[in-house]
């Protein structure tokens, strides 16, 4: 896999693994739970601060969708251009 395909995936993955985690700890928020208020509030922050981060990496990835669907690509043995 090249360098672009390392990057790629590694961006999915980090996604993928930080919205499983928003997701439960979401979940455990939304219980029953018998914290202290504190440890609450800290939680709470972390989802705030998890979300703002998912944002941040779906930004990326449409990025590099976008970039993948309107880069030109010069064929090296024709020079014509692809799209």
């Amino acid at each position: 896999m090249n360098k672009n395909g390392d990057y790629n995936k590694r961006l999915f993955e980090e996604y993928d693994q930080l919205l499983e985690r928003y997701t439960n700890l979401s979940l455990f928020l939304r219980g029953n739970t018998k914290l202290k208020a504190i440890d609450f509030t800290l939680m709470y922050e972390q989802k705030e601060i998890m979300e703002k981060y998912l944002k941040i990496l779906k930004r990326r990835i449409e990025n590099l969708e976008d970039l993948q669907k309107y880069r030109k690509i010069i064929l090296p043995h024709t020079g014509l251009i692809k799209k």
